[in-house]
């Protein structure tokens, strides 16, 4: 994401009259927006159906992992398992749970790991781990885990990781700045 948003603000300098609307939300979220004209362009996580849409896959991965505070036992070790998990209260993405990314990765600790429930706004999940109710399934650098901040993360193993791909509608006319930010995003990745 932060290949974007440099490539969002680089164009807002260059032309302080563009205006940007960034919305959160999953897949179904990200479609519907699409679908009906309110967003030119929507940045999805993983491997989904992509028929409808043109894209543009960017270079980078997002890795999963577990989000969880600097005192959590967990937080000594490098990576975690899913058997690191079992009896705990696990917050998942509802994306992830509609779509059932870990059933494999969970393998026979499924039924020993309590999924408390699911978050849309990986910042929503975020709260319940800092008031030590949950761990969170979650992808890197979504939440604060800086050092003023009581969060860390931490990769599973095995490791998971999701393609970041930028999609719009093939069916639509992209406004001048829409053209320019697609323009810039492909020069951006062509210099990698």
């Amino acid at each position: 994401m932060q290949r974007i948003m440099n490539i969002l603000s680089n164009i807002i300098q260059d032309y302080p009259t563009v205006k940007v609307h960034i919305l959160s939300g999953d897949y179904e979220f990200a479609k519907k927006k699409l679908n009906v004209g309110t967003v030119d362009f929507a940045v999805i996580i993983g491997n989904l159906p992509l028929s409808n849409y043109a894209s543009l896959q960017l270079p980078e991965k997002d890795t999963w992992g577990v989000l969880m505070t600097k005192d959590d036992p967990l937080a000594k070790k490098d990576h975690i398992t899913a058997a690191d998990l079992a009896g705990r209260n696990v917050l998942n993405s509802q994306q992830a749970e509609t779509m059932h990314y870990f059933d494999s990765w969970f393998g026979n600790y499924k039924d020993q790991i309590n999924i408390i429930g699911t978050y849309n706004l990986s910042f929503n999940g975020t709260l319940l781990v800092k008031n030590h109710a949950a761990l969170s399934l979650t992808l890197d650098k979504l939440a604060d885990v800086s050092d003023e901040s009581n969060l860390t993360f931490r990769p599973i193993y095995p490791k998971m990781t999701e393609s970041i791909t930028v999609i719009w509608k093939h069916s639509t006319n992209l406004s001048a700045v829409a053209e320019l930010f697609l323009n810039r995003l492909q020069a951006s990745i062509a210099e990698d």
